[in-house]
C-alpha cells in the first residue's frame, strides 16, 4: 500500500469513527410493564413509547414519542392505577434526560458501574406536580418506580416494582438493593 493510499484510508476511519462518536445509534421502545405497589397493593400499568438514543462516548438519552397516525398523540409515559384513568406524563427539559448510574446504590457498594439506570417523569396538578422517578435494570425491562408529589401528601406515595414480563418477584430480587435504599 502507498503511502497516500493509506493516508486517504486513515482519514476514511476517522471520518466514520468522527461520525459513530456524534451519531446516536436509535432504539426504540415500545413496551408495556405491569406491578404492584409495595407500599398499598394497587396493580399498576405503564405504557412507554420511547426512542433511546445510544451513542459511542456519551450517556445513551431518552425520548418519549407521540406521533399522530403512528403512535397515540400526547405524552409517551402513561401511568394506570387499578384500572383507573390513564395519567400522562412527560419528560422534564422537553428533550429528555440521560439515562445514567445509579449513584445512591453506586455509593453503597451494593451494585456494579452501569448496572442501573434512572430517569424522572412529570405531570403539572392545579397545586404543584406529581412525578416519578424510576430505576430500570440495565435491559430496561425490570423497573422500580418511586412517587414524588408536590406538595407532598400525608400518606405514603407509591413505590411500584414493574416488569416488562409482569414477574414482580424477580423483580424484587434482582432490583432489592435499589429497593431497600428507597425504603429508608
Amino acid at each position: 500500500m502507498t503511502k497516500k493510499k493509506a493516508i486517504k484510508v486513515f482519514i476514511v476511519l476517522l471520518v466514520i469513527l468522527g461520525v459513530l462518536a456524534f451519531l446516536p445509534l436509535p432504539i426504540p421502545r415500545i413496551q408495556t410493564m405491569t406491578g404492584t405497589c409495595l407500599r398499598h397493593g394497587e396493580t399498576a400499568e405503564v405504557k412507554l413509547y420511547a426512542l433511546e438514543l445510544r451513542y459511542l462516548f456519551r450517556d445513551p438519552e431518552l425520548r418519549l414519542l407521540g406521533l399522530p397516525g403512528f403512535l397515540p398523540s400526547g405524552n409517551g409515559f402513561r401511568v394506570q392505577i387499578d384500572g383507573g384513568e390513564e395519567e400522562r406524563f412527560k419528560l422534564p427539559g422537553g428533550d429528555g434526560p440521560k439515562l445514567s448510574d445509579y449513584p445512591v446504590i453506586l455509593e453503597d457498594s451494593q451494585s456494579d458501574p452501569g448496572q442501573f439506570r434512572d430517569f424522572d417523569v412529570y405531570q403539572p396538578t392545579a397545586a404543584g406536580w406529581n412525578g416519578y422517578h424510576i430505576i430500570a435494570d440495565a435491559g430496561f425491562d425490570r423497573w422500580v418506580m418511586e412517587q414524588r408529589l408536590s406538595p407532598e401528601p400525608a400518606g405514603e406515595p407509591h413505590l411500584f416494582v414493574l416488569s416488562k414480563d409482569g414477574d414482580t418477584e424477580a423483580v424484587r430480587r434482582e432490583m432489592a438493593a435499589v429497593i431497600e435504599v428507597l425504603e429508608r
